[in-house]
């Protein structure tokens, strides 16, 4: 695959199956649907970043990737700068905890955007100040997603606090695996791995 235009999602990660007639590569020149469990797709003219959109065109949009050829290098990570909507709380049979499904409402995080300045990036100085607005590309669709976490977990304590204060968030997550066994309950789900709460 050396055409520009044409790659894949990931080689390293295999798209669960639930997901694999789900995700669209959506572009300035418009969007198509990946295939496979690597995600194969070819776009009319190439574009330095492509949004992942989950479901077709009135879907969520999940991510933005850095063009490069052949393969984007996509983990199943779901990046997202917004608000909390709404918190559902419910036990699930065969789990000693409850689980948190929360809504958050937002764009999807530009892919230079990281939570704080890596090793790498030790001798760039000044390092920047953390900033939500920035974070995201303001020019993409608003759209819901649904994000996974335990009631004992850190991170549901801080999105609980961040809806109750009315606090900007980025969040950081992964479509869930086959086997975690998600799928069959929930349209889009997401486990949630990190957490950025702003100030007002």
């Amino acid at each position: 695959m050396n055409d520009e235009q044409t790659a894949q999602l990931s080689s390293k990660w295999t798209i669960p199956t639930y997901a694999q007639k789900m995700l669209w590569v959506e572009s300035q020149s418009g969007s198509t649907q990946a295939e496979g469990e690597n995600g194969l797709f070819t776009l009319d003219v190439p574009e330095r970043v492509v949004t992942l959109r989950w479901g077709g065109e009135e879907g969520p949009l999940l991510t933005q990737l850095a063009w490069q050829p052949d393969n984007l290098d996509w983990d199943g990570s779901v990046r997202i700068g917004g608000m909390v909507d709404a918190i559902h709380m419910a036990a699930w049979p065969g789990l000693d905890m409850a689980i948190a499904i929360v809504h958050i409402g937002g764009q999807p995080l530009l892919p230079k955007t990281v939570p704080f300045q890596p090793a790498t990036a030790r001798q760039r100085m000044p390092y920047p100040e953390p900033d939500w607005f920035d974070g995201f590309d303001e020019e993409t669709e608003f759209g819901y997603t649904t994000w996974l976490v335990s009631e004992e977990s850190s991170l549901y304590m801080l999105l609980h606090d961040a809806m109750s204060s009315k606090l900007p968030v980025h969040v950081y997550g992964q479509l869930a695996d086959e086997d975690q066994g998600w799928h069959p309950y929930i349209a889009l789900p997401i486990l949630l791995q990190a957490v950025t709460v702003f100030s007002p």
